[in-house]
């Protein structure tokens, strides 16, 4: 859905001049990255288990829906997806590492001493 909202946003500011072409590809490769940033977040809010591996399968899914959209719609003119592979494990990476707390102490410890 983010993809899709920032393409169409994306096009009405180039069609309306507001954006030139030659800033296609930052815009591009911003959604690509809010895209899968909330994709993960969302992911992992609804599982709340094993971030890690819920961030991974979001990302790879989303590389490969990409994949598979390229090749129904653009005949399999494969271009730029290294960078769109960087930007997916970008945006999945800083979902998965906006988790990461430090861990609390339960309790400070006691020293017993004992007598002699």
């Amino acid at each position: 859905l983010m993809t899709m909202l920032g393409a169409a946003v994306t096009a009405w500011a180039v069609s309306s001049e507001r954006l030139t072409q030659e800033y296609i590809g930052y815009c591009v490769m911003g959604i690509l990255f809010l895209g899968s940033f909330l994709g993960a977040i969302t992911a992992v809010g609804k599982i709340k288990y094993n971030r890690a591996l819920v961030c991974a399968t979001v990302g790879i899914a989303y590389y490969i829906i990409l994949l598979a959209f390229t090749a129904l719609f653009f005949g399999g003119q494969y271009e730029g997806f290294g960078t769109t592979g960087v930007m997916i494990l970008l945006g999945c990476g800083c979902a998965l590492l906006l988790g990461i707390k430090p861990k609390k102490e339960k309790g400070r410890r006691k020293i017993k001493i004992r007598p002699l």
